[in-house]
């Protein structure tokens, strides 16, 4: 299994896994690898609530020999992420940031009216995004609208929710996203709805020429995820000035 990155690997756990124990283990490392924090065996333990045993039936689950080999890996890829940084720095992300938010004004203007006229408004988003999907989920909550903010754990139990007339924003990084990709797919064939997508290029979620979808063109790695959430953030503040 270590053919993939422990970054990734950690990113579809997080994601997909549906055993709850695992999923709480891959986001605590992801949240502190991310940090450059990387924490020992028994700091892990302590914050998710298990055994040692069970952190190292973990990471011989992605193919380590136990948790020193995972968190070796870790270290490895931050170190290699953070040279890759270092690169992008030396080039203005801003400006490039800039003329993304540009190109997506049809896309900006087209969701701006639609969270006017609308009565409910579902974020669904992919792990690494929840920090600007959480900015978003408050800049409309600060409006005043009906707004609900849905990660993947969420998912299987919001299905007997659906109203017509809602709006759904799915917020896509990567490629390991099966379980928001099923749910984008039951709402198209299950509810009258405005769908729109904000996707990496790796998720192959976007198709051209669409007004309701647009796709991330800045990076498209998990070492990337800094700058999309950056980017999220200022379409956010661009569809501040549109609803407020």
């Amino acid at each position: 299994m270590k053919e993939k990155m422990a970054f990734r690997f950690l990113e579809e756990i997080a994601e997909q896994d549906f055993n709850l124990t695992n999923k709480l283990i891959a986001e605590t490392l992801l949240e502190n690898a991310m940090k450059g924090h990387f924490l020992a065996q028994k700091d892990v333990c302590d914050k998710c609530f298990v055994s040692a045993s069970t952190i190292t039936k973990f990471s011989k689950t992605l193919g380590y020999e136990g948790f020193r080999e995972l968190i070796f890996s870790l270290k490895n890829e931050y170190d290699v992420i953070a040279q890759k940084k270092k690169t992008i720095d030396k080039i203005n992300i801003f400006e490039s940031i800039e003329s993304w938010i540009i190109n997506s004004k049809n896309f900006i203007e087209n969701l701006g009216k639609n969270i006017i006229n609308s009565k409910r408004i579902n974020i669904y988003y992919s792990y690494c995004l929840k920090s600007s999907a959480e900015s978003l989920y408050e800049t409309i909550l600060g409006i005043n609208k009906d707004v609900f903010l849905i990660n993947h754990n969420q998912i299987s139990i919001i299905n007997h929710q659906l109203r017509t007339g809602d709006i759904n924003i799915f917020l896509v990084s990567g490629k390991d996203n099966q379980t928001l990709l099923k749910y984008y797919q039951y709402i198209l064939a299950n509810q009258k709805s405005s769908n729109f997508v904000i996707a990496s290029k790796l998720s192959n979620w976007v198709e051209k020429n669409n007004d309701f979808a647009i796709t991330f063109d800045i990076g498209d790695d998990f070492s990337l995820s800094l700058y999309r959430n950056i980017a999220l953030q200022c379409l956010t503040l661009e569809l501040l000035k549109l609803i407020v």
